[in-house]
């Protein structure tokens, strides 16, 4: 590798750059108001979607399940209140379930106290019917024998109604997400119908030409009706997926421009510390937001989609390499500049001397980026290709633009002694160390080799965890409330669904199969973080106590196949579901 031949090289773009400079910056200006106009075309996205591929094993499991059992994804609203069997609460509770089953889009079903299939047993067999009369009764001898009735059904004690009676869900079930959504027209008709309907809980959404992310928009209008101040007597707190999603995705949206402020101040200060120029502190900013704002808007135009919570990670990394290419050609140019007192010719000069050293460095660090290409994880993906694209066009923004900014101005009279004052500051200290590490090899070989042993010990420590309290902290409004809501009687953190196939009909009406499911559930019963379990057996146990006269012994599974067929069909003859 010929160094002089490369460096001529860059002093002949040196060159070019100062005779088409003008036409260099309408370019770049074009670029970025073009960039700038495709921002709006970035997609948030908080879901599990925005992590895996379609064809990760993860997500064609969730496809497989949802094709069994529906989606699994829930909106769901916990309630605390000082006795939830009271007229008013109940009332409250009832008016929240028709909003919710009624505005909030993609809705299937809505679970509570108020509207719920209460099974009771008749002398013709069973009646499934609602808990709570359409006319909430006043008297508080009514209102306690309702609330007995809840808690005697094994169904809701600590699942819908919680023992002491304070606490209580309303869980919203979706259907599943429709079929390519970005282009689905029915979808977008859809939204449009209920928005017409409810503008005023659907204001802000841009419904007229492309619809919204079915988890987002489910999200946010469960969110904004629970949170109307007409419930706030209930102590309403959202949680399920897609009012996770919405409220993690908000989180960070509004986080982001903090942090960029935060990362420019400290830009700013180095930059004033170091250069102690104006233009060397303005320019290399307006490059680092140049070549943000060129590569999410290219993105855009893609409609890509993009997890909130790491966007801020290829911004700051692009905030410090355009700190660090500025600073490096800066110096050089500023030394030339003092030295010949040409301004144009320093920017050649500069431009020669460090063109080579910026553009090997950058190559590295997008090689490094790119290798992220090859992780099956969309956020890696996007991580990888954004910021190895920010890096390049920092490193071509700062040896074009901000080179040009630099050539602007007049000449001055060379002072070599002020080059030499220059020299002698931290150039100085700097050829110091230089010369005590040169003096000092073997101690300090010693030590690193020492250093590193230790730091790859506790490489060994470190855990990789996705608990929020952990990663993230309760300070943080969303994680604080989803960590409250599982620390509550009926609540709980995380969920697991299991899906069971077979291979034969009607298995599930084999008595000895579900003995089988029974000891498997009680044997997860029995884990120390289990709270409680959900199946068919919760079904079919309770069918069986209500046809043999409500009695808490026969709260098991019915023993014989014909006696299960005939539960279920009672069930389903009644209106169960």
């Amino acid at each position: 590798m010929d160094l002089e031949k490369i460096n001529a090289r860059f002093r002949l773009l040196g060159k070019k750059v100062i005779k088409y400079r003008y036409l260099v910056l309408i370019i770049f200006a074009i670029f970025v108001g073009f960039s700038f106009m495709g921002l709006k075309g970035i997609e948030k996205d908080s879901s599990n979607d925005a992590w895996y591929f379609d064809d990760d094993p993860v997500i064609v499991l969730e496809d497989r399940f949802e094709k069994m059992f529906g989606n699994t994804d829930i909106c769901a609203v916990h309630i605390q209140v000082d006795n939830v069997f009271k007229k008013e609460n109940l009332a409250k509770v009832r008016e929240l379930t028709y909003e919710l089953e009624h505005e909030v889009p993609m809705v299937d079903e809505v679970t509570s106290i108020t509207d719920f299939e209460f099974v009771t047993g008749t002398d013709w067999g069973i009646d499934v019917g609602d808990l709570i009369p359409e006319e909430i009764p006043a008297d508080k001898e009514t209102l306690e024998g309702l609330k007995q009735k809840a808690l005697a059904k094994k169904t809701l004690y600590n699942r819908l109604v919680s023992d002491d009676a304070k606490e209580t869900w309303v869980l919203v079930e979706l259907r599943k997400d429709p079929d390519n959504w970005r282009k689905n027209k029915d979808y977008l008709t859809y939204l449009q119908n209920k928005a017409k309907e409810y503008p005023k809980l659907y204001q802000g959404f841009n419904l007229s030409s492309e619809p919204v992310a079915p988890n987002y928009i489910t999200g946010k209008i469960a969110n904004r009706i629970a949170r109307q101040d007409k419930y706030q007597s209930l102590n309403p707190k959202t949680t399920g997926t897609a009012c996770m999603t919405v409220d993690k995705r908000d989180f960070f949206l509004k986080e982001t421009p903090g942090l960029m402020k935060l990362g420019l101040i400290i830009s700013i200060i180095l930059l004033g510390v170091f250069l102690r120029s104006f233009r060397g502190v303005v320019f290399p900013i307006v490059i680092a937001i140049g070549a943000m704002v060129i590569t999410l808007g290219i993105e855009g135009y893609f409609k890509t989609t993009v997890q909130p919570s790491v966007l801020p990670m290829p911004l700051f990394l692009g905030l410090a390499v355009a700190v660090g290419y500025s600073i490096h050609l800066f110096n050089f140019f500023k030394k030339e500049f003092l030295r010949t007192g040409k301004r144009k010719e320093a920017v050649i000069t500069a431009i020669e001397k460090t063109g080579w050293p910026l553009l090997f460095t950058a190559l590295t660090t997008i090689c490094a980026l790119m290798s992220f290409a090859f992780i099956k994880i969309k956020v890696l993906n996007w991580m990888g290709y954004t910021t190895a694209l920010i890096v390049a066009l920092t490193y071509l923004l700062t040896v074009l633009v901000f080179a040009i900014v630099l050539s602007f101005g007049r000449d001055r009279k060379s002072s070599h002694k002020l080059v030499e004052e220059e020299g002698s500051g931290l150039e100085g200290k700097l050829a110091a160390l230089g010369k005590w590490i040169l003096k000092n090899t073997m101690p300090i070989i010693s030590v690193s080799i020492i250093l590193t042993l230790i730091f790859v010990y506790g490489l060994t420590k470190t855990e990789v965890d996705f608990d929020n309290e952990r990663t993230m902290g309760r300070k943080v409004p969303f994680v604080d409330r989803m960590i409250s809501v599982g620390e509550t009687k009926i609540g709980s953190m995380i969920n697991y669904d299991i899906g069971i196939e077979f291979t034969e009909d009607n298995v599930v009406k084999d008595p000895e199969f579900l003995q089988r499911l029974d000891s498997f559930v009680q044997e997860i019963e029995g884990f120390s973080l289990t709270k409680r379990t959900t199946s068919i057996l919760n079904i079919l146990k309770d069918l069986n106590q209500v046809l043999n006269e409500d009695n808490p012994a026969y709260y098991k599974i019915p023993e014989t196949r014909p006696m299960i067929a005939q539960t279920l069909l009672l069930y389903e003859n009644a209106g169960g579901g």
